[in-house]
């Protein structure tokens, strides 16, 4: 099997991250059948289509590191049923031992009837609702993206994302958040959902199947319908370039542990962060349009960024809201000392 090194890289990618979390013993391999490359574990299967001719199975991680190394076309190859051949051109660039090793019942089963397309925007909602999910696992459905209706919400104590959708999910579910950039990275287009467990298929041939968590989601509409204070972002281009700053010196880290706090007072608005060991930040203040008590919270500097130059921003009793056209965010102010 002959393919651009970068494209096997990133499939091998999506499969590394999709392991992370699981005890299967099957989710420490790549499975390659003919036309296709599989990962499977119990909370999650994907079946990548591919060129190949091979039938083997072979260790994801040591796969990846090799991949990673090279760029170019690279020849896969079985010999003697034992070991698979990493080539490069003329050059030899590993060898991996073969598995003997059998999949799940059911893990290649995914292909069922009745797809569903998806609505317009389905995954620009996700991607923004998964960065509000809780992280903490006694959180329960929380940790979970919810899908339904006309609406996708990611939550947790803190803070609340939602999505308004175009158009109706006709099903109701919570996909793990440790699943949903997958289905973001794979371009899913179309679903459907029996027993528990939503499949999805893109428009390049992938399929993926996820075990959803049990368990209702928390209504969250009566969180944006308050009335507050609205603020005015008068000095957008300041606040861009401290938020920028602030948005580099933060990589590296978890998307929900890159936090910005920000204070805004008649003085105007400030940001400060920091990162244990390295030191912190912290900006003089910007002024903008606002007429209220002083106020502090917590916020992604991307996500803010895009706030302050397309959005708007009300602050109520205990919480501020974001709003950008059809994507929304509340986020708890930080508590008076």
């Amino acid at each position: 099997m002959k393919i651009e090194a970068s494209k096997l890289y990133n499939v091998l990618q999506i499969f590394s991250q999709a392991s992370r979390g699981s005890f299967d013993e099957e989710a420490k391999y790549c499975f390659f059948e003919e036309g296709s490359c599989l990962f499977y574990s119990s909370p999650i299967c994907i079946k990548y289509p591919l060129q190949s001719d091979l039938n083997c199975i072979v260790s994801l991680k040591l796969l990846l590191d090799m991949v990673s190394k090279v760029e170019g076309d690279v020849e896969l190859s079985v010999l003697d049923e034992k070991v698979l051949r990493v080539e490069l051109g003329d050059l030899l660039v590993g060898k991996l031992e073969l598995v003997s090793l059998g999949l799940g019942k059911g893990a290649v089963d995914l292909e069922e009837p009745a797809w569903k397309e998806l609505p317009p925007g389905f995954l620009d909602g996700l991607s923004f609702c998964v960065k509000a999910v809780s992280t903490d696992p006694t959180s329960g459905n929380l940790t979970g993206v919810y899908i339904g209706g006309d609406k996708i919400v990611g939550m947790d104590n803190l803070r609340c994302s939602r999505c308004k959708l175009e158009s109706q999910v006709g099903d109701k579910f919570i996909v793990p958040s440790l699943y949903a950039p997958l289905l973001v990275d794979l371009g899913v287009s179309e679903y459907f959902y029996k027993d528990n467990l939503a499949y999805f298929k893109s428009s390049s041939g992938a399929f993926v199947r996820i075990s959803c968590l049990l368990g209702d989601y928390p209504d969250c509409d009566y969180l944006f319908s308050f009335d507050g204070v609205e603020v005015d972002f008068e000095n957008v281009g300041e606040i861009e370039k401290v938020l920028s700053k602030m948005d580099i010196f933060l990589r590296g880290m978890d998307f929900l542990d890159q936090l910005v706090r920000v204070r805004i007072s008649d003085e105007g608005l400030a940001c400060s962060c920091s990162r244990v060991g390295v030191g912190g930040l912290e900006s003089k203040p910007i002024p903008v349009g606002y007429r209220g008590r002083e106020i502090e919270f917590l916020v992604n500097p991307k996500y803010f960024l895009e706030v302050v130059k397309s959005g708007s921003m009300c602050v109520g009793d205990d919480k501020v809201k974001f709003e950008q056209g059809n994507l929304g965010s509340v986020v708890a102010l930080c508590c008076e000392d």
